[in-house]
């Protein structure tokens, strides 16, 4: 059977399955020798068992049973235990019995780790629920056992699927046709794929031309150089694994990197004289020391038919000849030889049929040649190939659309309906497309995906240019994962606007596959677990188990260049003796070397016959500011091994361990953020590559970094979205949670490289919600490579920090919340019915809009948030830009939260010029979000209105401070120049690589400015302007009549007290404050002091003339059944805490607004307090 978990939910320790069948209570792990791994509440390491609910419901296990004997079912009761759906309990197997609800539970037995019965019996005593039967086999210290995890792929679009059609005559549905919502019954019904070609079929393309595509980057055009070293090969025969690609890193002509500029050279040889150029090609002869092949592979990347033609000749005359060979896969296909004198040489073809993608053909020069001599002497030779694909696109055309689309449109739009029982079931979404020329994909109406298509496709647009049909044939993955929020229960729609190179051209194709993975619990199958989960997901597991490897380490931490890199591992021996122990390491992406680990007390393992194994990599293998990475394996007396890391799923998880050794060239006072990639330019994709990252002393293997952004996926200088392996987490800062995954922001919108800093510090300083976000030195295989910014990822890690409940509902917003779509952050099993009521509430008009308002929306946060937005000078929202917020099972109000915060301090997006508009405006609205259903019901209402302009009043004067502060006393200014005095040295070099813009142009000459340059405009142009902006002509009577500086001695009274409902419902006690001002006092930060204590959040304004109630439970106090209660006059509302440990008060005393509430304390007296 198997059970689905899902690692986005998060809502228990666990991050939490989800269920597929009903009560399914499992034992999923247990471990029978704990030495060290799980301490009990006594601190002993006692054995345990761990359950875990696959159900949607809570399950109470009163009365169940665990046993170790099948003749005694009913040998252990569990007592009164709620376990939470999708909720984990570890029992310990202790023999201490101690069954007290809501305690620690400790059964009356122990397991046995030579092997025995255990089951979970339901309340009957003969229902076996669960059980390792007849018995589990052997265990071993600090291993668990139990249920792997497996990937499973659900084609939730397969090809051929039902596709509804439409050829746009003109541009008047605009982006409606992409949303769900969108009625295309009128629309042509067809099945995938689209398309037709009118070519000849029995036509060839070319793709690939070892001359044409030759470069000095390994894997550029599938193309990658390097060598076979016949002499050292102990197997006999070539081997694709026997391939040896030339270093290629970033850098000069070196040890680490064979391309001279010019072409393939082994640095400092002749010998070995191995070279590559775009036709030449010379190999290495026994008479210069060892033999070795010249190689050019080719990786294809069509499945299909292939025509293929070389041509090999001597270039110089001399010698005693070549040999060149064509492999498939290792397998050799072709073979020729010829002699020293041989100018002419010979041509040859050959066909491939029933080629796949991922096919390796490798191109081979030996040096020997007709006389059987391995011997280089005058052995360059001339070696080149053609690659031919036999390619049209009729066979995978299903649906013709000829007469629909040639002459007439480029343009087709694909609407694609399918339906989600629960999108919680899926971690990971591919988008697979064959296509002809280009696309644009939007998935319940957001952009997911495109290829070669305009910036901004218009109904009539074209690709912006022409495709080979060979390539177009081809399967090409978009990861989707990063978006997988957007799914929701029903029906989802994916749209597509498939694009030809023009509306004449003689060939289309649009044919998509959409593929959801789920990862799922294999109960079939049990299992050994290395790194035990107890209270958590199990691994992929192992079913025969090696040696055991622990405490894998390495020192130095990070070595200097002329320091070796001793690695040690404790390893012990599970059922079998110890035979060997193998360290396997990796300089950046060379070959992987393996040397003995010994336990001899010589190689830095301690002790000679302690279990402690040492290893060395030598420093001379190595040079500053490259990687090294390495693993340890260990075999006992019958071969069975063991891994660590263990890399059992290489798509989720690490290959290797590894470091950085120093380079003393760099110098920074910034965080050093060290990124390595085989493939860079991957990243720069929606599917993205996978690196190796090293940051605050820690290093991440095998991690996935793709673009980011919208229009900043079109920057040269890009951002990506950093996603680490499940279980990892990057330590980003000292005493702070660690985080999952995370983006690293472009600065080259921002010539002063600190404008999301600011922002984000403005909302924290304001009491908003805000990302954690500071500047890091991007060192890219070693080399500098940007300045940018580590910016935190809204997710429920997000949540968690801000301490808002992970459970509640976070949209991140690409609309104006005109229609109920978003990218679903959490609760990704529901649907958006919530995001609907919202928008429904917010359109009401009269008292029904107020009283939703004040009933359904945190106002004091949403008021805080859009004022401080004012205070960055940000217009870049709200028609997308923001997060929505619902806390779902606690007040049910929702609130705003930023991102995308770099067009501020002056930055704006201008129509003309985009982003590259170098002019800082510091005159942007005081009411930005005027576009948006919720900032639009809030500005409608007076009373909020009124709030609002307080608040930002509040937050000038605190923030960005009158125009007659003392400059010495200017906080931004203050902040900007220490900011700046961290990033001077690093920006200069960001500057010399990557430029900047100016008047509308991305790389412009004309508006160059130097980071004191940029922070004098900033400092000494901006800031100043904009205080007289906001204070001088929008303050007041004047312009948007921002309310005038609050009165120091501004009074708020207290009105009745309700200490003692009629209701007998505590929850429903309230405090009335009353403003008896004409004007509106900004409370945030006052206290209620005494037997009751309470902090205004940041955001609470009481209008003038109008009331404030203070109460423990907003929900209860809005069910009151006489008033004042929630909903009429748009009276509010505000949670508080009391300090009486006896008080029913929540732990949760964050400030809510409604239209009226109460407070809680004993009834028994009164009790004296303040407002300070």
């Amino acid at each position: 059977m198997i059970f689905r978990f899902n690692r986005w939910l998060g809502l228990f320790a666990a991050g939490l399955l989800a269920a597929q069948a009903d009560g399914q209570v499992l034992i999923t792990e247990f471990m029978a020798a704990n030495t060290r791994t799980l301490p009990d509440v006594d601190g002993q390491f006692s054995d345990w068992i761990e359950l875990y609910n696959t159900s949607a419901q809570p399950v109470n296990l009163e009365g169940w049973f665990l046993t170790d004997s099948p003749a005694n079912l009913a040998q252990w009761r569990f007592p009164s235990t709620l376990l939470a759906p999708n909720g984990y309990l570890v029992v310990f197997a202790s023999g201490k019995n101690r069954t007290e609800p809501g305690a620690q539970l400790h059964t009356n037995f122990k397991l046995s780790s030579s092997g025995e019965y255990l089951a979970l019996v339901k309340p009957d005593g003969v229902t076996v629920v669960s059980e390792y039967a007849p018995q589990f086999p052997v265990q071993v210290n600090d291993v668990s056992f139990g249920i792997p995890v497996q990937q499973t792929a659900v084609k939730l679009l397969a090809g051929g699927a039902p596709v509804r059609l439409l050829v746009p005559a003109d541009g008047v549905l605009g982006p409606s046709w992409t949303v769900t919502e969108f009625d295309d019954s009128l629309w042509s019904s067809a099945a995938t794929g689209i398309g037709f070609d009118l070519d000849d079929p029995l036509a060839t393309e070319v793709v690939a031309d070892s001359v044409a595509d030759f470069s000095g980057t390994q894997g550029q055009n599938n193309w990658s150089y390097g060598y076979y070293n016949k002499t050292t090969d102990r197997v006999a025969g070539y081997q694709t694994t026997n391939f040896v690609a030339f270093p290629n890193e970033e850098g000069p002509y070196s040890p680490a990197n064979f391309w001279n500029g010019t072409f393939w050279d082994w640095f400092n040889g002749n010998p070995p004289r191995d070279e590559i150029g775009p036709d030449l090609a010379r190999p290495n002869g026994a008479n210069s020391g060892d033999e070795h092949w010249v190689i050019r592979r080719w990786q294809s990347s069509f499945t299909g038919t292939l025509s293929i033609e070389w041509k090999l000749a001597k270039r110089e005359v001399g010698g005693n000849g070549v040999t060149g060979r064509v492999f498939l896969n290792g397998s050799q296909l072709d073979l020729a030889s010829i002699a020293g004198d041989d100018l002419v040489g010979t041509n040859r073809s050959l066909v491939v049929a029933n080629a796949r993608a991922g096919d390796l053909l490798d191109f081979a020069l030996s040096p020997v040649g007709v006389t059987a001599t391995s011997d280089d002497t005058l052995d360059g030779a001339v070696m080149t190939t053609t690659i031919r694909a036999f390619a049209n696109l009729t066979n995978d055309v299903t649906t013709d659309v000829t007469t629909r689309m040639r002459g007439i449109n480029a343009t087709m739009y694909a609407r694609l309906a399918f339906t989600v029982a629960n999108p919680a079931e899926f971690d990971f979404l591919t988008l697979r497309m064959k296509y002809d020329a280009g696309f644009v994909a939007y998935l319940n109406g957001i952009e997911v995906a495109r290829a070669n298509a305009p910036a901004d496709p218009q109904w009539n647009s074209s690709a912006i240019m022409e495709r080979p049909d060979a390539e177009a044939l081809q399967f090409q993955e978009f990861e989707l994962s990063p978006k997988i929020g957007l799914l929701h229960v029903g029906i989802n729609v994916l749209a597509i606007q498939g694009l030809n190179s023009s509306a004449g051209d003689g060939d289309f194709l649009l044919s998509p596959e959409l593929i959801a993975t789920g990862v799922e619990l294999d109960t079939q199958s049990k299992r050994y677990f290395t790194a035990p989960t107890p209270g958590a997901l199990n691994g992929f597991g192992n079913p025969y188990l090696g040696p055991l490897i622990l405490d894998v380490t390495h020192q130095p931490a990070v070595p200097q260049d002329s320091e070796d890199l001793i690695v040690t591992a404790r390893v012990m021996p599970t059922f079998q003796p110890v035979a060997t122990v193998t360290l396997t390491y990796r300089v950046m992406y060379g070959t992987e070397v393996s040397v003995p680990m010994l336990d001899d007390g010589l190689h830095g393992d301690g002790a000679a016959g302690d279990g402690v194994y040492g290893g060395t990599i030598p420093a001379s293998a190595s040079t500053p500011g490259q990687m090294v990475r390495y693993f340890v394996t260990a075999r006992d007396t019958t071969g069975d091994a063991s891994r660590q890391p263990p890399y059992q799923i290489p798509s989720r998880s690490a290959q290797y361990f590894g470091t950085v050794v120093a380079d003393p060239s760099v110098v920074s006072s910034l965080p050093l953020f060290h990124w390595f990639l085989q493939n860079p330019s991957a990243a720069d994709t929606d599917a993205g590559a996978r690196g190796s990252l090293f940051f605050n002393g820690e290093f991440y293997d095998n991690i996935t970094a793709n673009i980011h952004g919208q229009s900043s996926s079109g920057f040269r200088k890009k951002s990506y979205d950093f996603d680490l392996n499940p279980g990892d987490h990057v330590r980003w800062a000292d005493g702070q949670p660690r985080v999952d995954d995370f983006n690293l922001l472009t600065t080259y919108p921002d010539k002063a490289l600190m404008r999301n800093m600011l922002s984000y510090e403005t909302f924290r300083d304001a009491g908003s919600p805000y990302h954690f976000a500071f500047p890091v030195r991007v060192q890219r295989n070693g080399i500098f490579f940007s300045v940018a910014h580590f910016v935190e990822n809204g997710d429920d890690n997000y949540l968690k920090r801000l301490g808002l409940d992970p459970r509640g509902a976070l949209y991140k917003m690409y609309n104006t919340l005109d229609t109920a779509t978003g990218e679903k952050k959490t609760r990704k099993e529901e649907n958006f019915s919530d995001l609907s009521a919202l928008i429904t509430g917010c359109r009401r008009t009269g008292t029904a809009r107020t009283a939703y308002l004040f009933d359904n929306i945190n106002i004091p946060e949403v008021v805080n948030y859009l004022a401080a937005m004012i205070i960055t000078g940000n217009v870049d929202c709200c028609h997308k830009n923001y997060y929505l917020y619902r806390d779902t099972e606690g007040t049910g109000e929702w609130q705003m939260l930023p991102w995308d915060v770099d067009l501020s301090f002056g930055r704006v997006w201008n129509g003309t010029q985009t982003y590259w508009d170098e002019v800082l405006h510091p005159d942007t609205s005081v009411f930005v979000g005027d576009n948006n259903t919720l900032p639009i019901a809030l500005f409608g209402t007076p009373a909020i209105r009124q709030m609002y302009l307080r608040r930002l009043r509040s937050l000038m004067d605190d923030l960005l401070q009158p125009t007659n502060t003392p400059p010495s006393d200017l906080k931004y200014e203050r902040r900007i120049n220490e900011l700046a005095s961290l990033l001077a040295p690093d920006a200069a070099l960001d500057l010399a690589k990557w430029s900047t813009f100016g008047q509308g142009v991305e790389v412009s000459t004309c508006c160059v400015q130097t980071l004191p340059q940029a922070v004098a405009i900033l400092t000494n142009q901006y800031l100043p302007a904009r205080r007289r902006f906001l204070y001088n002509t929008q303050t007041g009577s004047s312009g948007a009549r921002i309310a005038t500086a609050q009165p120091a001695n501004a009074i708020i009274n207290f009105g009745a007290i309700d200490f003692n409902p009629a209701s007998g419902n505590q929850a429903e006690e309230f405090i009335e404050m009353i403003n008896t001002n004409t004007y509106a006092v900004d409370i945030s930060g006052w206290k209620l002091a005494g037997e009751v204590a309470f902090t205004c959040q940041a955001g609470v304004v009481v209008p003038a003339t109008n009331k404030l109630y203070l109460s423990p439970d907003v929900v209860a106090f809005r069910r009151r059944t006489v008033g004042p209660r929630g909903g009429p006059q748009g009276k509010r509302a505000v949670l508080f805490r009391q300090p009486d440990s006896r008080s029913a008060i929540p732990a949760d005393h964050r400030t809510h607004v409604s239209s009226a509430a109460a407070t809680h304390w004993q009834p028994v007296r009164r009790r004296r307090f303040r407002v300070h």
